[in-house]
């Protein structure tokens, strides 16, 4: 038979599992709603609400899905230099992905087009296969 303290320690293990487990939850939850959201073509300030929900979601979600969505879409929405913020934080998180330096080069295509070109370059040396897609 185990220990009261032994339970307790156990107990306490378990509600910290499911707390994360929670969060996660909802996080995953709110990305899918803020990217069903953009792709509807909501009114400006739906589209302002979907986005600081995707910059929320990035922040407490492992990995880079939600920071990608969250810099696609800001990208989309003439957000650059939040959207390399949010791209870089990826990169940071996951250097060899190269769906983050395809996101980089999208963000970085008017506010710096030679850095652009840069990441597309290393997104090429990542996966050679994949076709070059056009900055304009």
């Amino acid at each position: 038979m185990t220990s009261p303290v032994t339970r307790a320690v156990l107990a306490v293990v378990a509600l910290a599992i499911a707390g994360v487990l929670a969060v996660q939850l909802v996080a995953e939850r709110r990305l899918e709603d803020a990217t069903e959201t953009l792709a509807a073509d909501p009114a400006p300030a739906d589209r302002a609400n979907a986005l600081d929900r995707l910059d929320s979601v990035a922040d407490v979600q492992p990995g880079t899905e939600a920071l990608l969505a969250a810099a696609a879409a800001r990208a989309s929405a003439g957000q650059d230099v939040r959207a390399e913020h949010l791209a870089r934080r990826a990169i940071a998180r996951e250097p060899r992905n190269f769906a983050a330096w395809v996101t980089l080069a999208l963000a970085l295509r008017h506010t710096n087009p030679a850095g652009a070109r840069r990441a597309l370059d290393r997104a090429g040396e990542l996966n050679p296969l994949y076709p070059r897609p056009p900055l304009e």
